[in-house]
């Protein structure tokens, strides 16, 4: 079955808000294997595998071309073994991270920017000391992938991500890409994102039969009168106020393919 992507539109300065997006495959894996989006763990001398997130919250706050992002997925390690993971984090083009944070078991790890050999050497070192803890790297422009080490047996996990990025422009409309999957990429600006979206002959992916349970809501404040936001793909609820919309998803969970 295909879907397609989720975008809303309203015209006269139109901006389009879309849960979907182009995304670079893992510079790690082969040209012909994209990784999986999410948390991919495993346990000592045992095959990884994806834990599905058991709730994910994305907030979005458009302030004239500039918008900004909290990212929150929620995960149970359901066995009784620690575990280890590696979680994959697809962003949008021109956006740009400034916030990590890991809640696990309790524990409020808190990510700092470090050259990148100093980080790797001393997530090494807590990993060895069997400390929680976590390493971020920006494999390209539109994908961050963290490393998260001992996460204990039954515990919860709550990964955090805040970033801002640009509102693209094309064709008349503005668009701001909301990526839930990693696909092929299309360029390296937005721009190039939003024009494929919008273009009916852009492959659409098929759905992968992974659901993502998602409350998303979006805050826009154009800065000049618009009309109400439409999604020709997605039933969405929106919210008129005096000068900004508030928009929603109608259900509570989404394919994560797109």
């Amino acid at each position: 079955m295909k879907h397609l992507p989720v975008w809303m539109r309203w015209w006269m300065g139109a901006v389009v808000v879309m849960a979907a997006g182009a995304l670079a495959a893992d510079e790690t894996k082969p040209p012909n294997e994209t990784p999986a989006a999410g948390l991919m763990v495993h346990a000592a001398n045992a095959p990884e595998s994806l834990l599905p997130a058991t709730r994910s919250e994305i907030e979005i706050e458009v302030s004239g071309l500039v918008a900004h992002a909290r990212v929150v997925q929620h995960y149970t390690n359901p066995g009784a073994q620690f575990l280890e993971g590696i979680y994959r984090l697809p962003l949008p083009a021109d956006s740009a991270v400034y916030a990590m944070r890991i809640v696990l078991d309790g524990r409020v790890i808190e990510g700092e920017i470090r050259e990148r050999e100093a980080a790797r050497i001393e997530y090494a070192a807590a990993r060895s000391a069997g400390l929680a803890t976590a390493l971020v790297e920006q494999q390209k422009l539109d994908l961050f992938k963290t490393s998260v080490a001992n996460i204990p047996p039954h515990s919860e996990i709550r990964i955090e991500i805040e970033y801002f990025q640009t509102i693209a422009w094309h064709a008349g409309r503005f668009g701001l890409v909301l990526p839930l999957t990693i696909r092929p990429r299309y360029g390296d600006r937005a721009e190039d994102d939003f024009a494929a979206l919008l273009d009916p002959t852009t492959p659409i992916l098929h759905s992968a039969g992974l659901t993502l349970p998602l409350s998303l809501r979006v805050q826009l404040t154009p800065g000049m009168a618009v009309q109400p936001p439409e999604s020709p793909s997605h039933a969405v609820r929106v919210q008129p106020f005096a000068n900004r919309y508030e928009v929603t998803l109608a259900g509570e969970a989404v394919p994560a393919d797109r």
